[in-house]
């Protein structure tokens, strides 16, 4: 049975919709999947750009086997128009750094088969961005699309390391291990001026 989330003196609409993750045959249940949950609280252009208005994504492991999961999530805001909203912030995620291969610092998380690894998202601080540390100050209330999505491929990975490592091919290396493959979800948000 359907039961609609109420908040009190507002309405606030939450529509996910999935986009599957990679499967090798259409009746599969993908690997991974993306669930994506709001705080109960109205959500404003004040506590979206203050940060106080945090959303949490849920990367779950469909399989039956434990998954190494990438600590990147890649996320583009629209308007109602479907006009991407570009970052009013964004820098660069490895600029500079000591000397040495960055690729073992990352830390990839094992999800057991049926669980779930969160990751906490504030438009005012987002640093699961795979290339770049960014934030969003929304002007104005609208309907906005936040758009997540977990696409990791290794090759990506490798260029930023400048030092040609041996560990670069290992198999056994967490970078190389990590499931290989695309999920997304999007939350449909209805923002409130006050």
């Amino acid at each position: 049975m359907f039961r609609p989330l109420l908040i009190p003196f507002a309405t606030a609409i939450v529509a996910c919709c999935a986009v599957p993750a990679v499967a090798t045959a259409s009746t599969e249940k993908p690997v991974l999947s993306l669930e994506v949950s709001r705080p109960r609280m109205l959500a404003t252009v004040a506590n979206l750009n203050s940060g106080e208005f945090e959303i949490q994504v849920r990367i779950k492991n469909n399989s039956e086997k434990p998954q190494l999961v990438s600590p990147y999530l890649r996320l583009e805001v629209q308007d109602s128009d479907g006009n991407t909203v570009k970052p009013s912030r964004k820098l660069g995620r490895f600029g500079r750094r000591p000397r040495g291969c960055p690729l073992p610092k990352l830390k990839f998380d094992t999800v057991a088969p049926g669980e779930s690894v969160t990751r906490k998202v504030k438009l005012s601080r987002y640093m699961t961005d795979p290339d770049y540390i960014l934030a969003w100050k929304l002007a104005a209330a609208g309907i906005y699309k936040l758009v997540f999505s977990y696409d990791y491929d290794p090759s990506q990975l490798l260029p930023r390391c400048k030092e040609d490592c041996e560990s670069h091919g290992n198999p056994e290396s967490t970078w190389n291990r990590a499931w290989v493959g695309r999920a997304a979800k999007t939350l449909e948000l209805r923002v409130h001026q006050k």
